[in-house]
């Protein structure tokens, strides 16, 4: 599956909420950067210094951008960040969605899904 079909997969999915959730929960270290100009992207290798302790402290962090990584906003860099790193919620939420939509499917309730996904 080409890079372009999974962002697609995730806009289909996700809310403002999901996304800031997934970057908390899934972030392992994620930096959300403007360069400045417009473009956003979601970084997840770069250099800082370790932080001792459980207080903030000032640190100096450095990342290498590669120019196809850019997005034009911040939902586009954190949907291509998801899209990279899915360890298959992507999958589980298009189920959800799925159930939820189907009457057919009277099994399962949407309130219930949630819950079995942690939403």
């Amino acid at each position: 599956m080409t890079t372009k079909s999974k962002i697609k997969r995730v806009k289909g999915v996700m809310t403002d909420t999901k996304r800031l959730d997934w970057l908390e929960e899934n972030g392992f270290g994620a930096a959300l950067i403007n360069d400045d100009n417009g473009h956003w992207t979601v970084a997840f290798d770069g250099t800082q210094n370790v932080p001792e302790g459980k207080s903030p402290i000032d640190i100096v962090t450095s990342h290498f951008i590669k120019k196809g990584k850019w997005r034009k906003n911040i939902r586009d860099a954190i949907d291509a960040a998801i899209a990279e790193h899915d360890t298959g919620e992507i999958k589980d939420l298009e189920i959800a969605r799925a159930r939820a939509n189907d009457p057919a499917d009277k099994y399962i309730n949407m309130k219930e899904m949630k819950k079995r996904l942690g939403l």
